[in-house]
């Protein structure tokens, strides 16, 4: 290995030593790639785009994609080397790379534009401060067609930036907090990685101070913040669970049951089972009451099993059965709510209106302990010539119900809308345990069965069914959806021996409350404090600052 001396240029990117520090640019490089692409007639620009423009996907003929696919390589190389601020640009065009339109090569020019007009931006680094510190942000349905946001994030060291990026969230978030949520967790998993490339290098590793991360929602920060469950908010949980450590600034910032950013997503609940016990089925925790045998669960109508027969394993709800039966849990709420997947029912024909006995399907949900949750779920048929109901169980009464829908046309059918034009919806009452789903057709789908072959019926979490024209015949293929269950202690009181007052079943720091819907009690932890109030020693302590929103996260010892 030769000494070259101090280096000057690197990959393209061009490092000066100042008085300051050390500056990195690519002018020599930005210059190159506005040469070659000088045929687009690039002017000027201010900013990399133009927020009033709403690109969308191109149905019509492709416009020199290869030269695209170079174009949008060549922006990105400059804008994850020293370029962040067109990371959102490019992270924007680039999801047009397949079918390029003209709109979106005028695009590409603005933001060759703007690298040409600030082609001498640098980023600029001094030796102190060695303090990380990170801003996250989202823009709220930033894509038309598929209604997702956009989490940003960029994070600075040495008074330069060290990391940044522009995303496409996974999930669609109901509102601008959920976003920001959504941001705040991918920009928390950042700082794990970034902590852990700090305390690899020698210079500074004993050097790093508490990371903050500012957030400029007020509403994010207090859902960050509270320790209350919202069933509103589950699907972030699921797609986003964000469980990172607890740190310490007084104490040793790299101790290694310390390490890292506490960041609680949505509807993470601190949920520990039984010692000696599974605490978890692949990405679902098993908290108590709830566990997989005999000794870790509170009663049997908290048995969970979990089956190593599929793969990945799946846990299933109750004691095994022999008929294979027990549905999928994918989530346990402390809160009382149990995240099930729920048997699809299925009416089916070929082209000629006979029955398609390979698709054709009914669904019931045997009577259990737990409720079929009122507020969380809804009674959905899907179809042009279908009519289904069901029969319910309330106790020792019976509950019907049922809805029909007739469209000639796919045009008649509304995306979004269960209006009943190919798709309606019923609530579901209170306290029902139990359903037995029938479903049928007035003219066996024959005159509209190109665009609709099936009726479809099934109860489904409302926040997790979004009806589309294209539902009509790819339901066909889906078996299962989500659904809630409501789950309470199965007494009359908080107490699991009614003879014995001291064997309580909310254990220290947490409170007894009846369910405002269904049967039975809760525990929940008092207000400040977080944990399993059903496992001893109960809910633990946990002081939360604020800085200038800023996050940092404390543990008391209880």
């Amino acid at each position: 290995m030769k000494d070259l001396g101090e280096v000057d240029t690197i990959l393209g990117i061009k490092v000066k030593r100042n008085s300051g520090g050390y500056a990195l640019n690519q002018t020599h490089y930005i210059e190159k790639v506005v040469s070659k692409f000088c045929h687009l007639k690039i002017k000027d620009a201010n900013t990399p785009f133009d927020s009033s423009i709403k690109l969308e996907k191109n149905d019509g003929r492709s416009v020199a994609q290869l030269e695209y696919a170079s174009a949008i390589g060549s922006l990105m190389y400059a804008a994850q080397c020293t370029r962040a601020d067109i990371s959102f640009a490019v992270s924007k065009l680039s999801r047009f790379i397949s079918n390029p339109s003209v709109e979106h090569w005028k695009a590409i020019g603005r933001v060759l534009g703007y690298l040409k007009n600030t082609k001498e931006l640098s980023l600029q680094y001094s030796k102190f401060p060695i303090i990380i510190e990170g801003y996250s942000d989202a823009s709220w349905i930033s894509s038309v067609r598929d209604n997702l946001s956009t989490t940003g994030w960029v994070f600075t060291l040495g008074g330069g930036v060290v990391s940044w990026g522009s995303k496409k969230q996974t999930c669609i978030s109901h509102s601008t907090m959920e976003a920001e949520f959504i941001a705040l967790a991918a920009t928390g998993k950042e700082v794990e990685w970034l902590k852990d490339l700090m305390m690899d290098i020698p210079f500074t590793a004993n050097n790093v101070s508490t990371v903050s991360i500012h957030c400029d929602s007020q509403a994010t920060l207090a859902r960050a913040y509270s320790g209350v469950y919202n069933g509103k908010s589950r699907h972030i949980s699921i797609r986003h669970e964000v469980k990172l450590k607890v740190f310490n600034e007084i104490q040793s910032m790299y101790d290694k049951h310390l390490k890292g950013l506490l960041l609680a997503s949505a509807a993470t609940v601190n949920g520990q089972a039984k010692e000696g016990c599974l605490d978890r089925c692949e990405a679902v925790i098993i908290p108590y009451p709830f566990g997989t045998d005999e000794h870790c669960y509170l009663s049997p109508y908290f048995w969970v099993t979990s089956n190593h027969s599929s793969n990945p394993p799946k846990l299933l709800l109750g004691k095994p059965s022999p008929e294979g039966n027990n549905v999928q849990v994918l989530d346990i709420s402390l809160e009382g709510e149990l995240l099930i997947l729920n048997y699809v029912s299925h009416d089916c024909y070929d082209s000629l209106g006979e029955a398609d006995s390979l698709y054709s399907y009914d669904s019931y949900l045997k009577p259990g302990q737990f409720n079929i949750s009122s507020t969380k779920n809804k009674f959905t048929m899907v179809g042009c010539d279908t009519f289904a109901w069901f029969k319910g169980q309330r106790g020792h009464e019976s509950y019907r119900t049922g809805c029909m829908s007739i469209c000639d046309n796919i045009t008649d059918v509304q995306n979004g809308s269960c209006s009943r034009n190919g798709c309606c919806q019923t609530s579901i009452p209170d306290g029902l345990s139990a359903i037995d789903l029938t479903l049928g057709s007035f003219n066996n789908y024959s005159e509209i069965w190109e665009f609709n072959p099936c009726g479809y019926a099934f109860i489904v979490e409302e926040s997790n069914f979004n009806f589309s024209s294209n539902d009509l015949r790819d339901l066909k293929s889906k078996t299962e959806l989500p659904m809630v269950f409501d789950w309470a202690l199965d007494k009359e009181t908080c107490q699991v021996d009614v003879n014995d007052q001291t064997n309580n079943a909310c254990k220290g720091n947490s409170t007894c409350n009846k369910r405002i819907t269904g049967w039975g009690y809760l525990c929940n932890c008092s207000e400040g404090y977080q944990g399993n109030p059903y496992l001893e020693p109960g809910c633990q302590g946990t002081r939360i600052y604020i800085y200038n929103c800023s996050i940092y996260f404390h543990e008391l010892i209880s």
